[in-house]
């Protein structure tokens, strides 16, 4: 239940990169979080959304960096994501009110909601075999 959790928080992390591209890439949908939707759901002039997302592209590569470390244990890697999630939190927090913090947290977990469903898709087709 543990490691399911952290594969759970893991993905939250993931799900929540910055994405200035088009809507599609190669294929595969971009599940970052664009800029026009931190505008939008949060009411964020251009300046403070530019702002909110160059922390969490920022962080994004940090997260990236965490999980290809083939030196660290997969315990260790969640505490270092769980340690950069917290900072990334505190720096955004300064940035938002209460009330966007939360619309954020609800904006990272249905975009987490969609990736676990988009995977459980792929995983479907590929045990399916098409049939």
């Amino acid at each position: 239940m543990k490691k399911f959790i952290l594969f759970v928080v893991a993905c939250l992390f993931i799900g929540t990169t910055v994405s200035f591209a088009q809507p599609h890439m190669g294929g595969r949908q971009n599940m970052g979080i664009s800029k026009q939707v931190l505008k939008d759901s949060l009411k964020l002039t251009d300046a403070k959304a530019d702002s909110v997302a160059a922390i969490m592209k920022d962080f994004q590569s940090q997260q990236r960096s965490i999980m290809m470390d083939q030196s660290l244990s997969q315990e260790d890697k969640a505490a270092k994501r769980k340690d950069l999630n917290d900072a990334q939190n505190t720096q955004l927090s300064k940035l938002l009110s209460p009330a966007q913090m939360e619309k954020l947290k609800a904006i990272r977990k249905e975009q987490m909601e969609k990736m676990m469903e988009l995977r459980k898709q792929r995983m479907d087709n590929q045990s399916g075999g098409g049939q």
